[in-house]
């Protein structure tokens, strides 16, 4: 989602094949507004203990949509209010606001709840205000230290700031929206309507009536997290996080604790404070195999609640058949696509740093075609059921922190607005057991290409394909929602079956392919069959990739190898990082430039040994130049 000079977008904007328009989510330029009266009385909800809320949302909704500003990106200041209007609070007049409730769709840490005072929402007094330490997904209660009497004559404005790393936090009912109520500002913007174009009223209320304190403490368990795969001998470490988003404090709860079928009963005497939360470590000693760990909060102060089951999924390893990762991240994108520059800038933001480990393949298919696109795009978007844009697979593999908002329930297909540094690390952590090398050869005088692709695969993966496609880059053409944008990494050949090739392993596990193309002139012809791409092929890559093609669920990729066609830097002639790296054998080790220093070294099985005493054999080598990594495969003789 591209981010605007003032508020902009409801949830992650995606653009939808199926209209090749704009869907519900898209953001929008939302108009500055004057306050005006409401054009109807806040409807009013009374519970136990004749506890009253002045409110204009509905407090049991099915919250379908999310309020946000950005992409996942930097951390920006955030700001939402409901303003209640004169003519709302006439009927108040002497009562007094004590407390506010605020829904919330993924955590907040310190967050500051106000009132304002006054008719222009932007020039309003404060009247009121308390800090609090998080706010947690659901309904949270805030009690201010000094209620605010309602006069009736003036408007007052209920609220929250906070900062937010644009994971889209706030809630909204999607129902009928009231005019002038719902609010909500980003860093140094000015507050803006946001209720006008329909997308519902803020979820926020207000205590007028009642004792708040009557509304207890509630505790949930927010998230359950560890590492998804571990060496076998190691112990299993998981960390649970628990949050009170209610009045008072939770001095102890109980959570049952299930590691496959194997049930107990925990206790834990740490309190929590209003509106924070609490990181429980528990150690399960050392698994093997698959596990699924749950857990379930059961009582709060001694009572029993009916809580919440989280679960995470942990398999132990045999660490002596681990290799390194490269994964593959396949966008789909498209030029009339104006949500997708953004996301093309959180992508970038999520693997710097970790570039080397990262194949990209940017497919123009999602939101129709268009001048990039090719038939093998087609075919693999139809598969992953990539029907809008931006998108994305992670080695068309489940990410479990996506599964509730990726296409059809599953965390394979999904907004790549959500991808951060850590998802990247964790991917890139997770342990592959097949290696896939690249070698090339390029005669720039007759363009002919050749290309082997090589490996050995520790375990059985029988069935596996092996997938070569070349891509281009550095590409100046349109596209909505930015100005001079540069296309990268997108397909122009396949060397296999957009499906991958069939591969035959030897006894011990190595494989290897080779292919032979000569690189052409132009790709992607237009409807004129004239070629819209003139090719560079210092811009080119060999992204290979062996996996299976099964379902959409298991397609997953095994593991991924990229190469750069030449040594050359795109369309300037200038030798690039690769050529800078003068990789030579000496001493019974490897340097890079003269230098052991930084140097990597592992086997063709992809085992990473010690760069000192090597015998005679085929390495890969691996290593940095200029803080570009670049690896080769080395003969020692």
């Amino acid at each position: 989602m591209k981010r605007i000079s003032t508020f902009a977008a409801i949830a992650l904007a995606t653009c939808s094949l199926a209209s090749a328009q704009i869907i519900e989510r898209m953001p929008v330029k939302l108009q500055a507004s004057p306050l005006a009266a409401p054009v109807q009385a806040a409807p009013v909800q009374k519970e136990a203990g004749e506890l009253t809320w002045l409110q204009y949302c509905n407090p049991n909704p099915s919250v379908n949509s999310i309020a946000a500003i950005g992409t996942a990106s930097d951390e920006i200041e955030l700001s939402a209010a409901t303003l209640f209007s004169p003519t709302t609070l006439a009927e108040y007049t002497g009562k007094k606001i004590s407390a506010a409730a605020f829904m919330i769709n993924t955590p907040l840490g310190a967050t500051k709840a106000f009132i304002l005072k006054g008719d222009k929402i932007n020039t309003a007094e404060t009247v009121a205000e308390v800090d609090v330490n998080a706010l947690l997904p659901g309904w949270n209660y805030i009690k201010f230290p000094e209620p605010v009497e309602i006069d009736g004559t003036v408007s007052l404005a209920v609220g929250f700031s906070t900062k937010d790393n644009g994971l889209y936090p706030i809630c909204y009912d999607g129902g009928k929206a009231v005019n002038n109520t719902s609010y909500i500002k980003s860093t140094g913007n000015p507050y803006e309507c946001v209720d006008a174009n329909g997308w519902g009223n803020l979820m926020i209320r207000a205590l007028v009536e009642g004792d708040p304190d009557q509304l207890g403490s509630n505790v949930s368990l927010i998230s359950v997290n560890g590492k998804r795969y571990m060496p076998q001998g190691e112990d299993a470490i998981v960390e649970a996080t628990f949050g009170n988003s209610s009045l008072l404090a939770a001095n102890s709860f109980t959570y049952e604790l299930t590691v496959n079928e194997d049930k107990s009963e925990k206790a834990v005497s740490t309190g929590i404070a209003p509106n924070s939360t609490l990181a429980e470590q528990i150690n399960l000693g050392k698994l093997t195999g698959n596990n699924k760990i749950s857990i379930k909060l059961t009582k709060v102060n001694g009572e029993a609640v009916e809580g919440n089951t989280m679960s995470i999924n942990i398999s132990a390893y045999d660490q002596t058949t681990v290799v390194p990762r490269t994964i593959l991240i396949e966008k789909f994108t498209g030029q009339s696509c104006g949500n997708c520059p953004s996301a093309e800038a959180n992508i970038r933001k999520a693997i710097k740093g970790q570039e080397d480990r990262v194949a990209r393949i940017d497919h123009h298919y999602g939101y129709g075609t268009d001048s990039f696109t090719i038939l093998e795009s087609q075919n693999i978007g139809k598969f992953f059921g990539a029907s809008y844009a931006p998108g994305c697979v992670m080695d068309r593999f489940e990410q479990e922190d996506r599964a509730n908002l990726g296409e059809n329930g599953t965390g394979i297909y999904w907004h790549p607005g959500y991808m951060t540094s850590s998802m990247v690390a964790n991917e890139i952590a997770r342990p592959a057991f097949v290696t896939v090398n690249i070698d090339r050869e390029y005669n720039a005088d007759t363009k002919e290409l050749k290309v082997t692709v090589s490996g050995k695969a520790n375990i059985s993966v029988d069935g596996a394909r092996l997938t070569v496609v070349l891509t281009h880059s550095n590409v100046k053409a349109r596209q909505a929602g930015a100005s001079n944008f540069i296309h990268n990494e997108f397909p122009v050949k396949y060397l296999t079956s957009y499906k991958g090739d069939a591969v035959t392993f030897a006894a011990d596990g190595s494989y290897e392919k080779t292919f032979t193309y000569t690189i052409e002139d132009g790709y992607c012809p237009n409807s004129n069959g004239k070629n819209f791409v003139t090719t560079d092929v210092d811009a080119m890559e060999i992204v290979a990739h062996l996996g299976e093609w099964n379902t959409r669920l298991t397609s997953e990729v095994l593991n991924a190898a990229k190469l750069k066609i030449t040594d050359k830097e795109p369309g300037s002639g200038i030798e690039n990082v690769y050529s800078a790296a003068n990789l030579a054998f000496a001493g019974g080790q490897f340097t890079i430039n003269g230098s052991a220093a930084g140097v990597e070294v592992y086997t063709l099985s992809g085992m990473r040994i010690n760069n000192s005493n090597l015998a005679a054999g085929m390495y890969i080598v691996r290593a940095k130049v200029n803080g570009k990594a670049v690896a080769r495969k080395m003969n020692v003789r």
